[in-house]
């Protein structure tokens, strides 16, 4: 929805209005004091307004960065972005030591989980739990920037590959430009990976080894999770239904389940952005 409306009225007011969404949410939740539906609702809005700040910061960084340094930039965009998932639970639990109660707001099942598994499993209290959080976030702002500088590297290899020349001061020109190649590149090695580390995550879990190996286990999956196309919308699905399959399966197939079923579903919208992306490029242009 932000997206298309900061290219239709500019990015400025679309800022404006989803930070007064967001604001909005957080004063209502403020003097809500014991309605459930209407608590839902406000943090419906609140994610609303929070939301837009990745669609418009990328379409900003589009704006102003040529194709062939926009993947270095989106790294630092990255790191801003993320730099609440690695503070935010250490501050929700400094207060949660202060106010006797606990407030988990998660984006992903891994981060899901994280407070379950170390509670029970390790007994950590809640400024610990807080803590474990940190070895993801860290990894997501650290791969945010290192990842960034490969996608460059990837674009310039295509470019050179494809005798493309890159134009540093007038941008290139991408009609026959294959940049979902360049931007895929090397992906499946990246779903390998994260699937390898999520399997041996919950496998870790499962046999209660040391929790320094879970910590490394996230940190490595922070670093090489990349942006999926349809994030927030799995994501709310699967914190929703969660517990059950968790509960019946044990941690070690479930995330081995979860690991084969984003290993698949991953390689399954690569394969189809390789393929085709840059013939339903055209056609969109075609029909502009």
């Amino acid at each position: 929805i932000f997206g298309p409306l900061s290219d239709s009225v500019g990015r400025r007011p679309t800022y404006l209005l989803t930070l007064a969404i967001y604001a909005l949410a957080n004063l209502g939740m403020a003097f809500n004091k014991s309605n459930y539906g209407v608590l839902l609702l406000l943090r419906a809005l609140q994610s609303l307004g929070a939301s837009a700040s990745f669609a418009i910061s990328y379409g900003i960084v589009a704006d102003v960065c040529v194709p062939s340094e926009r993947g270095r930039m989106m790294g630092w965009v990255s790191m801003a972005l993320n730099l609440g998932t690695c503070v935010g639970p250490i501050m929700d639990a400094l207060c949660c030591l202060w106010i006797h109660g606990s407030f988990y707001a998660v984006d992903y099942i891994l981060a899901a989980t994280v407070s379950n598994i170390f509670m029970h499993t390790y007994q950590f209290n809640t400024l610990l739990i807080g803590l474990a959080y940190l070895p993801r976030g860290i990894g997501i702002i650290t791969g945010g920037y290192c990842n960034g500088r490969i996608m460059d590297y990837n674009y310039k290899a295509t470019a050179r590959r494809h005798n493309q020349p890159i134009d540093r001061v007038h941008g290139d020109d991408l009609r026959e430009f294959p940049i979902e190649l360049a931007r895929s590149r090397g992906t499946y090695y990246l779903l390998l990976i994260s699937t390898s580390t999520l399997i041996a995550y919950g496998w870790t879990a499962r046999n209660e080894k040391h929790f320094s190996i879970l910590l490394i286990l996230q940190f490595i999956q922070g670093f090489w999770a990349s942006a999926s196309i349809t994030r927030c919308a799995m994501a709310a699905i699967g914190v929703t239904s969660l517990q059950p399959p968790m509960d019946a399966a044990g941690l070690g197939w479930y995330f081995t389940a979860l690991g084969i079923m984003s290993a698949v579903c991953g390689a399954a919208a690569v394969w189809c952005i390789r393929r085709y992306g840059m013939r339903w490029r055209s056609q969109r242009n075609t029909n502009l």
